[in-house]
């Protein structure tokens, strides 16, 4: 009976050690949002890329591996080759992103660093792209444990010596699975309505149009007030001068005709209207518009814009726009310095630029 128990308890104690979470959470089953490929890991023959992770603050974890997806096969430019250094080695310390993100190395830790894992490592060379989502094909297990206490961030300090590429020439792009840690993104706006005239108002040279600008802003944008929230501008521009406009915004889009006018259809569902504003167009009839913030929205919106005639008072309706906001900040907070070499300084990423910053699996 006894050792019954014991075994039983070996098991437990062999599942417990087998739990994973990724950075940002909620990837162990899913592909992320992003290919990590301009800050791509091991980017370096010999250098040092530190990888400053907020996502477990006020969780404590007993790290005992960390791994990461190839997603992207061998190209002959030398991309996504496979590569092999003679050493790579893995520093682990406390952290604090409320503070801000230092070039000097040194300066981001706050505890003496632990080092868990020091091997030859080889990132493999894939001939096609792997089922999605890819297998967690880079993994590094430690040869000591780090407990982290949760109290503050994470700063994960990588060092590479001597790496040589296994096919190829060196290349520092090698894709693995990536997110946007952006804090914020820009939504793509572009002409809805397979280019269909609107309408040009009797005062006017051109077809109106109006413009729909989006940003969406993450929930770790430094700014407490637009976190997890969309501001959008409308701008309307060649309508009557001095004279009111209409802008609409919908979240769903349609194809009819409008008020019979041979010019212009209507390419809003006003029966589902998003938001409208009443608005004077200038001497131009140019009318721009900020919206109050709102909760993020996640996909299309659509606007089109509609004024009565300056001579002859029809209602005209301008060209729609549809704004993409599919892209979106994910759910991280993260920080990146790497340098070529060893120094004791490197290039600190601009947060700006992290749209496609790798994520990892951590074993715990």
């Amino acid at each position: 009976m006894a050792y019954a128990v014991v075994a039983v308890f070996g098991l437990l104690t062999t599942a417990a050690a087998q739990r994973y979470v990724t950075s940002p959470p909620g990837f162990e089953n899913r592909q992320g949002t992003r290919e990590a490929y301009m800050h791509s890991f091991g980017a370096y023959t010999d250098g040092r890329q530190m990888y400053l992770d907020g996502d477990f603050r006020s969780r404590s974890l007993t790290l005992t591996e960390i791994a990461f997806r190839p997603v992207a096969p061998y190209s002959p430019s030398g991309d996504n080759g496979g590569r092999t250094w003679t050493a790579v080695s893995l520093e682990i310390a406390e952290t604090d992103l409320d503070l801000g993100a230092s070039a000097t190395f040194s300066a981001n830790l706050l505890t003496t660093p632990t080092q868990v894992f020091s091997a030859s490592v080889t990132f493999p060379t894939l001939t096609s792209r792997p089922p999605w989502p890819a297998p967690w094909a880079i993994q590094l297990p430690f040869t000591r444990s780090y407990n982290h206490s949760g109290i503050r961030d994470l700063a994960l300090d990588f060092r590479f010596w001597n790496g040589t590429p296994t096919i190829g020439n060196w290349s520092r792009h090698y894709s693995v699975d990536g997110v946007n840690a952006q804090p914020e993104t820009r939504g793509i706006s572009f002409r809805w309505g397979n280019g269909y005239t609107a309408c040009v108002d009797s005062g006017a040279t051109a077809q109106a149009d109006l413009g729909v600008q989006a940003v969406s802003y993450g929930p770790w944008h430094p700014d407490l007030t637009l976190r997890g929230n969309v501001k959008v501008r409308t701008t309307s521009s060649y309508t009557a001068p001095r004279a009111l406009v209409v802008h609409v915004l919908s979240e769903n889009s349609v194809d009819l005709p409008f008020y019979g006018q041979p010019c212009g259809r209507l390419f809003l569902d006003l029966g589902k209207p998003l938001a409208i504003e009443y608005l004077t167009a200038d001497v131009f009839g140019l009318a721009r518009h900020d919206w109050p913030l709102a909760p993020a929205i996640y996909g299309f919106l659509y606007g089109q814009a509609a004024w009565c005639d300056s001579r002859t008072g029809a209602i005209r309706a301008t060209h729609a726009t549809a704004c993409d906001l599919e892209e979106r900040p994910d759910p991280t907070r993260r920080e990146i310095v790497e340098s070529t070499g060893h120094g004791p300084t490197g290039g600190l990423v601009l947060r700006d630029l992290l749209d496609d910053a790798p994520l990892w699996r951590y074993r715990y």
